[in-house]
């Protein structure tokens, strides 16, 4: 395992990483936190080659071992041939290789034993990454989220008049200009909406009293007729 991925592994797996977030929330770095996520991302997809890597080293060393197992016991028997034919030096060097080759494999079955738990350490600091990248994703959405209600929130209580609005209060603005320049009474069109209905309330007595007064005219023609 390459010291570089476990010292990375580690400093995201130590807390470091959440309290450099919340620093940057403060300070509204979005981009870095970005940064943040995506070297989490890098580091789990290392991790992820890391572990590749390692089950091919053990695989093979398994493979070797078992290789070795299989000479050790041709060579237990070509020892007991040589002994049958009283070749007693022949047998002395099959048992000499023998040795060697039980030292191989003892190292073998011991670097694998080593590989394995390296397999396993990344592995459950991989399930960790992932778990840390979900929160840190979701922390990040939610981040963006409050940030743009707040600028919408902001947007509204300080945007200008919409150009209708504004379209709307030009052309009164004008209007009040050329009556004043008349010799009129500038905003007659623009009273307040409590003094508009007092003067319709006017206009319907008016109408009334028209409608009265045409009715009595009428009856009184129809008498006389």
């Amino acid at each position: 395992m390459t010291e570089s991925i476990l010292k990375r592994v580690r400093r995201l797996i130590a807390g470091n990483v959440e309290d450099m977030v919340d620093a940057m929330e403060a300070a509204g770095g979005e981009t870095v936190m970005r940064e943040t996520i995506r070297e989490v991302e890098r580091t789990i997809e290392d991790v992820k080659h890391e572990i590749a890597q390692l089950q091919v080293k053990r695989l093979q060393g398994a493979k070797q071992a078992d290789m070795a197992e299989r000479h050790l016991v041709d060579l237990a028997a070509k020892t007991g041939k040589a002994l049958d034919s009283s070749r007693e030096d022949l047998a002395e060097a099959a048992v000499t290789r023998q040795l060697d080759i039980e030292a191989q494999i003892a190292k073998l079955r011991a670097t694998s034993v080593t590989i394995k738990a390296e397999e396993d350490e990344l592995s459950r600091h991989m399930n960790q990454l992932k778990e840390r990248l979900e929160r840190m994703s979701s922390d990040l959405a939610a981040f963006v989220a409050a940030k743009q209600q707040a600028a919408a929130s902001l947007d509204i209580k300080t945007s200008p008049l919409s150009p209708n609005r504004q379209r709307v209060d030009k052309a009164e603005a004008a209007f009040d200009r050329a009556m004043a320049a008349a010799g009129g009474i500038s905003g007659v069109t623009r009273a307040g909406s409590n003094v508009s209905a007092k003067l319709a309330e006017l206009d319907a007595l008016d109408q009334a009293d028209k409608v009265s007064e045409r009715l009595n005219a009428i009856k009184q023609e129809r008498m006389a007729g």
